[in-house]
């Protein structure tokens, strides 16, 4: 029976780059097969030293990293990486035994966790849907200043954008009090203002 294929979609961008953190030498080789055959740029370290090396020199938009490293962990690299202004989407891997290592990984910014043994069909979609949250916080980090070309300060002109969109003009009009949930660095700001907007409150 032939492996599902599960490539990045449009939304998540081309050339897309993915760099992998493992130690074990036969996991990496494999993960990065199943990351290239999905059309991901990859570039693989042995270690968190080398990984930030690498992360850069290549730029990564997401980072495949185990939590137990020769040296720093996983989590130093984690917390290395964060201190960039844009930093890349980290996806933290760790056995059963360890999974309190990788929530504290997610306190601390990462974005999701894989345990081993890995699912590669689960690893492809995890990384895909890093890449198309990345690329959402760079439509709403560089929206232009003035809002001829955007929706009240926001950019995009996606189908997931526009679905936003029409969200906050239905909303806008309800009396009642909104919650707005994401993750940090996701927008909500932007989209409460222009709630406010919309609102009669305005």
């Amino acid at each position: 029976m032939s492996k599902p294929s599960i490539t990045p979609s449009a939304a998540a961008g081309e050339n897309s780059r993915v760099l992998i953190v493992e130690d074990d030498s036969g996991l990496r080789e494999l993960i990065a097969e199943e990351l290239s055959e999905a059309g991901h740029a990859v570039r693989a370290a042995a270690s968190a030293e080398e990984g930030l090396a690498a992360a850069r020199e290549f730029l990564p938009d997401v980072v495949v990293s185990d939590l137990r490293l020769p040296g720093s962990s996983g989590l130093d690299l984690l917390r290395a990486l964060r201190t960039d202004p844009f930093p890349p989407s980290f996806l933290v891997v760790t056995a059963f035994g360890t999974i309190s290592q990788a929530v504290e990984a997610l306190k601390e910014g990462a974005d999701h966790f894989l345990t081993k043994p890995l699912d590669f069909d689960h690893l492809r979609i995890a990384v895909t849907r890093a890449l198309e949250v990345r690329l959402l916080k760079k439509r709403v980090r560089g929206f232009p200043t003035g809002e001829s070309d955007s929706f009240h300060g926001i950019a995009g002109d996606d189908p997931g954008m526009r679905n936003v969109f029409e969200q906050i003009r239905r909303i806008g009009g309800a009396a009642g009090p909104v919650l707005i949930c994401g993750e940090s660095g996701s927008g909500k700001e932007l989209v409460a203002r222009a709630l406010h907007r919309e609102s009669e409150r305005r």
